[in-house]
């Protein structure tokens, strides 16, 4: 008998004991996993030949795509590297229609051009590349006849400067539900003159991350600071991209490696710069990482649009040199709350037309964490700096859409919790894991109004 209410005692106990830690174990903040769109440039260059002439081992990637479109074209022979569910189409259009009605996760749509200009060992070679990196994304694009390549982030795929036909592209569901010739992002899917790139020779070392609007995207391409980035990046291993927001991207991220441009899914107001800029964040994160690993990237160097290099060499010099601190630039102070609206309304045609959207921030001070911070024209980070401040989302929330929304965050005179300053939060997030920001001269280099 006694053995009996020793083995219930002991039963009861390892109840107790689990249900203790099921309410007091913290659960590990995790990292967001988003979907990309991404526009690439034409298939690898790969010095040897024979190397991509067609072997069976090569059918793996076709496994992971429900059915490949060929439009216009001739039906394959039977036995085709290209898999077993091969149809053909008069359009892509039909295909897409085809793609949505299936219920296909992922297809591949090949143009009639394919044939002639791309050999399947060749293109069973690029997916089976592009596969292992792990990418996630919503629109591949494979650009086919091009005036001339470049290079991108990764060693084996090129980027385009102008392209006269298409050969195919992959998509997968949420996109092809969502892709049509009405929407601004058709011309992924269409042969289209691109501007000019920069070709990168030695590995990617620095991300140059350039913070603008649509309004000013629109006047960026054709400016001179563009033209200085341009010429920069082809001088050192740097690559840079422009990033603005679109509420209505039907991805969360399109980047397109050709115009150096990046769009992420949220507002792309002034009041929304922090959402916007943990965008940028979480796309860098996905786009440069596997298995939590960065592909040899030493930092980032994020940027307003206005910003002007003045000396490039100096400032590659100064970011070899600080390589290892976690986070620098021109450091000021934020006192504990800010009357930003209220005094800048004046000076700040932009700023004026914000307040009188939103009367309630010309009457009330906003709160804010208060610290030094590196003012956001121009500054540095390290990518695990960039990880770090992924983990912390409660900063960098949406602001709200509306004057009474806004009112509900007042508190005594005060309005409280907002995610209002993306400079300012970067550093309250690094201070939340001990990363103060370094003090340094950067108007040797950079220089804005």
């Amino acid at each position: 008998m006694s053995l009996v209410w020793i083995g219930l005692l002991t039963m009861a106990l390892l109840v107790m004991v689990v249900l203790y830690l099921q309410t007091t174990v913290v659960p590990a903040k995790r990292l967001s996993t988003p979907t990309i769109s991404r526009v690439l440039g034409d298939h690898a260059v790969v010095p040897n030949a024979a190397f991509l002439r067609y072997t069976p081992e090569w059918s793996s990637p076709m496994s992971q795509i429900d059915c490949t479109y060929l439009v216009n074209s001739f039906h394959p022979t039977k036995n085709s590297p290209l898999g077993d569910k091969v149809e053909l189409v008069a359009t892509r259009k039909e295909a897409l229609a085809a793609c949505v009605a299936n219920r296909y996760q992922r297809v591949l749509i090949l143009e009639e051009g394919f044939q002639m200009e791309l050999t399947p060992g060749t293109l069973l070679q690029i997916l089976h590349r592009l596969f292992s990196l792990n990418l996630r994304w919503d629109v591949i694009v494979l650009d086919g006849v091009a005036d001339k390549t470049s290079g991108t982030s990764f060693d084996f795929l090129n980027s385009v400067q102008g392209v006269s036909n298409l050969f195919g592209f992959l998509i997968n569901a949420k996109a092809a539900a969502q892709f049509d010739e009405e929407t601004p992002y058709w011309y992924m899917i269409n042969p289209s003159t691109r501007n000019k790139t920069t070709a990168v020779t030695t590995p990617l070392q620095y991300l140059m991350m350039v913070k603008t609007c649509v309004p000013r995207w629109l006047k960026n391409e054709t400016s001179p600071t563009y033209e200085q980035k341009l010429a920069f990046c082809a001088k050192y291993p740097v690559q840079f991209y422009y990033y603005h927001a679109d509420p209505k991207l039907p991805t969360d991220y399109l980047l397109d490696e050709h115009r150096h441009l990046l769009i992420v899914k949220t507002m792309d107001d002034y009041l929304n710069l922090c959402h916007k800029v943990i965008s940028m964040f979480q796309f860098v994160h996905h786009y440069l990482s596997t298995n939590g690993r960065t592909y040899g990237l030493k930092g980032l160097f994020c940027m307003d649009d206005d910003v002007r290099l003045v000396d490039g060499d100096l400032l590659y010099e100064e970011l070899e040199k600080r390589a290892r601190v976690p986070y620098w630039g021109n450091v000021v102070h934020q006192a504990r709350t800010s009357k930003h609206w209220m005094e800048k309304a004046t000076e700040c045609a932009h700023i004026r037309r914000t307040v009188q959207r939103y009367p309630a921030l010309s009457e009330y001070p906003v709160e804010t964490p208060q610290g030094h911070f590196c003012s956001g024209g121009a500054f540095f980070l390290q990518p695990r700096s960039m990880e770090l401040i992924l983990l912390h989302n409660d900063l960098f929330r949406p602001f709200p859409s509306t004057n009474k929304e806004i009112l509900t965050y007042r508190r005594n005179g005060v309005l409280r919790k907002l995610c209002a300053f993306d400079d300012v939060n970067i550093a309250a997030a690094l201070r939340r894991e001990n990363i103060k920001p370094q003090p340094v001269n950067i108007f040797p280099f950079v220089s804005w109004k």
